[in-house]
């Protein structure tokens, strides 16, 4: 298993935007914190491209893989599987969206902690027999990766302490390899309290791309 902790926020907001859009987006995410809530989204079928983040808040959920459209600005949940990201045969996902020209970009990590104590979230990736892929932080160039194997493999990112009522948010660049023409990864996520060193609760989900 390979881990990167990181302890530093970073802004939700997105590039391309309008700036009433932004505000309101801003607004609203920051509702959604007071009111304990996750921001509102929709589900998606079929083969989705665009940005992405895979979202984890301090309930007891799923972490759920979304997908950000810009005409409506809304966030669409991406559900395995009913839909997929239509990474292409690059088998790139852009982090720095802002610049972009994969089909797919974004590759974010998000944890809204949405309790009132300092919670930790860490993301276990489970890269599947036959595939690679390695993820490079945006903002930092920190990269964390597992080679083609005849095994499964785990890729970590942990959140470190985040303050209750506030939102981790990381952009990564996604680099897959391998023969497949599509790939299946398991995430899963263990949210925990800081102060007690106790769990809150674990979730997972199956994400699936196709190249």
């Amino acid at each position: 298993m390979s881990t990167i902790t990181e302890a530093h926020p970073a802004s939700a907001s997105r590039p391309g935007q309008s700036r009433i859009a932004r505000i309101v987006l801003a607004l609203a995410a920051a509702l959604a914190l007071t009111l304990g809530v996750s921001t509102p989204s929709f589900a998606a079928t079929g083969a989705q491209t665009g940005e992405w983040d895979v979202l984890a808040t301090s309930a007891a959920q799923s972490p759920r893989l979304q997908s950000y459209n810009h005409e409506t600005e809304m966030w669409d949940t991406v559900l395995s599987p009913s839909a997929s990201f239509a990474v292409g045969s690059g088998k790139t996902i852009d982090g720095d969206d802002a610049t972009a020209a994969s089909p797919v970009s974004g590759g974010g990590i998000r944890f809204a902690n949405t309790a009132s104590i300092a919670r930790s979230a860490a993301f276990t990736i489970t890269v599947p027999a036959g595939t690679g892929l390695s993820i490079t932080d945006v903002l930092t160039g920190a990269v964390q990766s597992v080679p083609v194997s005849t095994s499964n493999q785990t890729l970590t990112i942990s959140t470190g302490s985040v303050a209750g009522g506030t939102e981790w948010h990381r952009h990564y660049t996604w680099q897959f390899s391998g023969s497949a023409s599509s790939v299946d990864l398991p995430v899963s996520v263990r949210v925990r309290n800081v102060s007690a060193g106790s769990t809150a609760y674990t979730a997972s989900a199956t994400y699936r791309f196709t190249f």
